[in-house]
């Protein structure tokens, strides 16, 4: 569905947001994929390992750069 008045001089974009979405879903549901033969529990574990890490990450990424930037 195209928004545009019938006297617009621009051309349509619904055709270049399809193309986006579809990209960024296919992204997504080949990694969700792999996950369809893991249990709840295991899908539960590789969450918090996954939710631990990135917190790990983000804070030795924060020292490191608060102690540089240290005066």
């Amino acid at each position: 569905m195209a928004f545009q008045t019938p006297d617009s001089d621009f051309p349509s974009v619904s055709g270049d947001i399809a193309v986006v979405q579809s990209s960024q879903k296919g992204w997504f549901s080949k990694y969700y994929q792999r996950s369809d033969g893991l249990s709840i529990g295991n899908k539960i574990k590789f969450g918090y390992s996954l939710a631990l890490g990135v917190g790990i990450v983000g804070t030795t990424i924060g020292l490191v750069l608060g102690d540089h930037y240290q005066l």
